[in-house]
């Protein structure tokens, strides 16, 4: 697909958004979803062959495995065991690979395909990071854990 790294962002949010109201009635949605997200993996792999060093990759993976986790059919949940996989092995170094990990140990065996659903809970600015900055109620709103180090619009993932 030859994206940029933006592309890649843009397509993954794009996709969260898409799957996010109805992942629980729809199956074709899902599967159309998946399909894309695939593609979009794709392309990750590209971008990662040409700029291994960016420091972004860990993030996407990352965002991209809390897509997979949700798809709730077996290859969605397939392949969120494999970009975790990928993550820790590539980037185990990073706040997006220990993150994964300690949700994993936190949640237990029983959701370690889906270690995206069970994040930590937010601190309180993040929290008000997003309820401030999203159109939906802070009950409603996704909130991605981030690094204090990283901006405060990565903190949260607009669905």
């Amino acid at each position: 697909m030859k994206m940029s790294v933006l592309g890649i962002r843009n397509e993954i949010h794009d996709l969260m958004i898409r799957y996010e109201p109805t992942w629980d009635a729809d199956h074709h949605l899902a599967n159309a979803v998946m399909g894309t997200a695939v593609m979009t993996e794709k392309s990750l792999h590209d971008w990662e062959q040409k700029y291994p060093a960016d420091t972004q990759l860990p993030r996407y993976i990352y965002l991209l495995q809390h897509l997979y986790a949700k798809i709730q059919t077996d290859d969605g949940q397939a392949k969120a065991k494999v970009t975790a996989q990928w993550l820790l092995a590539r980037y185990g170094n990073s706040w997006y690979a220990k993150n994964l990990r300690v949700t994993v140990t936190q949640t237990g065996p029983a959701h370690k395909a889906d270690p995206a659903t069970a994040a930590a809970p937010a601190t309180q600015s993040q929290q008000a990071t997003a309820s401030s900055s999203d159109t939906k109620p802070a009950s409603q709103a996704t909130v991605v854990p981030v690094p204090a180090s990283a901006p405060a619009a990565a903190a949260t993932a607009k669905p």
